[in-house]
């Protein structure tokens, strides 16, 4: 009798001992696939983009050259000039498009933005404009040394430029969509446009989903890139 009772008090032990090891109840989760049935406040943009792990390559230098209209046998610095704007214009568009060259005017510039002349060039229907400074000589020279800076002023952007650029910058967020925009459009550099894209940020609070659609102004810098930023609310 003894002997069955001692087994009896080391088999509540055991249980009380396996008890006091078990695991804690979870903590609230959020189930992956739950997300897809939460209704976001705000507007949904109508482009899907898709995530890019590098940007596509644009125009190689070779198609460049080929694009732009043929050299004048005696060029003046102006024409140089002409052709080295043609040649960013069709480097920020991406795409092959018929070029023109524009002209140079003497131009003051606000304070505290550096050149001396205001030059245009053209691609197709559309006209892009630069802050040009020049140093070494007059436009109007064939000969010599002569070197010149370029900022832009107004350039072009494409649809499919502003999809790939948010693409990549945004590729680790998700829900990535975009106004839908015209194949090629004209871009005040640090204006932005009235097009915007979207990204989805998402969290989970008791385990239950919340997200939010945060979107950014579409615009272009002063070296033709497409740029980003938060929306004015």
């Amino acid at each position: 009798m003894r002997r069955n009772a001692w087994t009896v008090v080391a088999a509540a032990v055991v249980g009380v001992l396996a008890g006091c090891s078990a695991s804690p109840a979870p903590e609230h989760t959020c189930e992956e696939r739950d997300r897809a049935a939460v209704r976001l406040p705000g507007t949904e943009l109508p482009v899907t983009v898709h995530p890019l792990a590098r940007l596509p390559q644009g125009m190689t230098d070779q198609e460049i050259e080929a694009a732009l209209p043929p050299a004048k046998e005696q060029s003046s610095y102006e024409d140089q000039a002409m052709r080295e704007l043609m040649r960013k214009t069709l480097r920020m568009v991406g795409a092959k498009g018929e070029m023109r060259p524009g002209r140079c005017e003497e131009h003051v510039f606000a304070e505290g933005e550096a050149g001396d002349y205001r030059c245009t060039v053209r691609y197709g229907d559309f006209e892009t404009v630069w802050r040009v400074e020049f140093s070494g000589g007059s436009m109007t020279d064939v000969t010599g040394t002569m070197s010149m800076r370029s900022w832009l002023v107004t350039g072009l952007l494409t649809a499919p430029n502003v999809y790939a650029s948010y693409g990549h910058a945004s590729q680790k967020e998700a829900g990535l969509r975009c106004d839908k925009m015209p194949k090629v459009f004209r871009v005040e550099v640090a204006k932005p446009t009235r097009y915007e894209c979207q990204s989805v940020f998402w969290w989970c609070s008791d385990g239950r989903w919340e997200g939010d659609r945060r979107n950014v102004s579409v615009g272009i810098d002063a070296q033709g890139d497409v740029a980003f930023d938060p929306r004015d609310d």
